[in-house]
């Protein structure tokens, strides 16, 4: 049996801990039998996915397990979410649960296991996600319908959002506040009506909760992210707690956008390009998935 778990882009600038959006770059976790082709690796007892796996109940040996991963690790992609989510899928999968129920396990798991909702919740159910108190509202996002792309920078350097929290502020004014109810709000609606108007966009995402103080911390995603807006990037976010960057950007500027990301001189290497927003979340991959047929 093989799992797979969308990566995520959590936060969306304002909705810290709330909102996520799945992408389609994958997590795989192979039980009883390794698959063929493909940079498999054993697991090992301190991977998050197969901590989660065990935590749900799955009792398969260790030598009989397998992971591959094409999300990176501490990058802001929700790497963490993805495997926990995947591992404790597979466990209540395999001990009968039908899918339904077992996603809704899986989420509440890995939940727990990350200490916040909104990178489990994506790579649980697809599209796009609302998360409070535990509870998940799920939506298609769909940009690409009115000729926006999704576009990600990714720097070859890692950040911790544990370490990253400790950066933010104790207390928050509350203009600040009111502003940020206002903006989640507003971009709550906007993803999940599918109703992308560009200049309103570009307001919503803005955030002072979070973004400007992980920004500083990290000069290539500071960078990146102001490449994105002088470039005429519809809109721009910091992913999770960084350090990659994500944007959308409209279909005909996609092209030149990544060009002018890969003309920025920074002291690491990096990636800029277009990712499509997965709509489906943890699922069990059929035997022939083309999937997992290239790395």
């Amino acid at each position: 049996m093989i799992i797979s778990a969308p990566a995520s882009s959590a936060n969306i600038g304002p909705g810290f801990d709330a909102l996520g959006i799945a992408l389609d770059v994958n997590f795989f976790i192979a039980l009883n039998e390794q698959p063929k082709g493909g940079a498999w690796e054993p697991a090992t007892d301190s991977h998050p996915g197969v901590v989660a796996y065990r935590d749900a109940g799955g009792e398969t040996p260790l030598g009989r397990i397998w992971t591959q991963s094409r999300i990176p690790y501490a990058r802001g992609m929700g790497f963490s979410g993805a495997t926990r989510v995947a591992g404790a899928y597979a466990a209540f999968i395999q001990n009968g649960m039908d899918d339904d129920k077992a996603k809704d396990h899986a989420f509440r798991h890995a939940g727990d296991l990350e200490g916040h909702d909104d990178n489990a919740a994506a790579s649980t159910y697809g599209g796009f996600t609302v998360t409070t108190s535990g509870h998940v509202m799920r939506f298609d996002c769909e940009p690409e319908a009115q000729g926006l792309k999704f576009v990600l920078f990714v720097p070859e350097i890692t950040t911790s959002t544990a370490k990253s929290r400790t950066t933010l502020p104790e207390q928050y004014s509350k203009e600040d506040l009111v502003t940020s109810v206002g903006n989640v709000s507003m971009l709550t609606a906007m993803l999940a009506s599918n109703t992308f108007n560009d200049e309103v966009l570009n307001i919503v995402t803005k955030d002072v909760i979070h973004q400007p103080f992980r920004l500083d911390e990290c000069q290539p995603s500071k960078l990146a992210f102001a490449q994105f807006k002088k470039h005429g990037a519809v809109t721009q976010w910091l992913s999770g707690s960084g350090p990659s960057v994500a944007a959308l950007v409209k279909e005909e500027d996609v092209a030149e956008m990544i060009s002018s990301i890969e003309k920025l001189e920074l002291d690491c290497a990096f990636s800029c390009t277009e990712i499509a927003i997965k709509q489906e979340g943890v699922k069990v991959e059929p035997a022939s998935s083309k999937s997992l047929d290239a790395v």
